[in-house]
């Protein structure tokens, strides 16, 4: 009585034939005959079945996959009337599977470059801060090292910025909890090159009274960083930033 035009879409039958009341096999392709029946006998003979794929191959040369699921259909009585086949076209599934498939390479990928570009950054912090008890504190030389330490440290978190994204995208990312009295956070901070302007200045006002809270501290002092870095870079020249 009724004919689903995306069906006929799916199975490549043209819109125009009249599909009620015929057989399977008289509308439905080769590469689909087979898993349709075959799924539709054992639900008969179950009362169910798991899905099946097939794979269909249009006239114009390309083949989409689908799977075939069924519902037994009953009567009000309990009888089994016959069998609800319903066909799903697979494209989009298999492309968000590919894609994800694709970010996880990614994120593997952006962990092991991470990973691997650490070690030899941490030894030339570790051989710069060396470097500076040999060199007088105010000569060129240690200016450059100055200079090097600061890149170091730098890339040493931008480093870590992508590991901790690609912790966050597979779920493996943790905080490390502890008790941590708010202004200290404030006053460790200020400190940093990052956070220093000559046009501008900043005022901190710090209720001692404030009580712990419970938080990851060296994430809280990079949130901490990049709002007050927000901050003076929005700031008109003369302002003040208060914290």
């Amino acid at each position: 009585e009724h004919v689903n035009r995306n069906a006929l879409a799916m199975l490549d039958v043209p819109w125009g034939m009249d599909a009620i009341g015929k057989k399977l096999d008289q509308v439905m392709p080769p590469d689909v005959i087979d898993t349709v029946r075959g799924i539709i006998d054992e639900t008969l003979a179950n009362g169910f079945a798991l899905e099946r794929q097939a794979v269909i191959h249009l006239g114009i040369g390309a083949q989409i996959r689908i799977a075939v699921s069924t519902s037994i259909l009953v009567d009000d009585a309990g009888a089994t009337n016959g069998v609800v086949v319903t066909l799903r076209d697979m494209t989009a599934s298999m492309e968000l599977d590919r894609l994800r498939q694709i970010d996880q390479m990614k994120d593997e990928f952006v962990a092991n470059v991470s990973h691997e570009l650490r070690t030899p950054l941490t030894s030339i912090k570790a051989y710069t801060e060396a470097l500076f008890d040999m060199v007088e504190s105010d000569g060129q030389a240690h200016k450059f090292l100055g200079v090097i330490d600061m890149e170091s440290d730098r890339l040493i978190a931008l480093i870590q910025n992508l590991l901790d994204v690609s912790l966050m995208a597979s779920g493996r990312f943790t905080l490390d909890l502890q008790l941590v009295h708010p202004p200290e956070i404030v006053t460790e901070i200020l400190h940093l090159s990052k956070l220093k302007s000559d046009k501008h200045s900043i005022a901190t006002v710090l209720p001692p009274e404030l009580p712990k809270s419970i938080m990851d501290k060296p994430r809280m002092k990079e949130v901490m960083v990049n709002l007050i870095g927000n901050a003076i870079k929005y700031t008109p020249d003369g302002g003040t930033i208060t914290v």
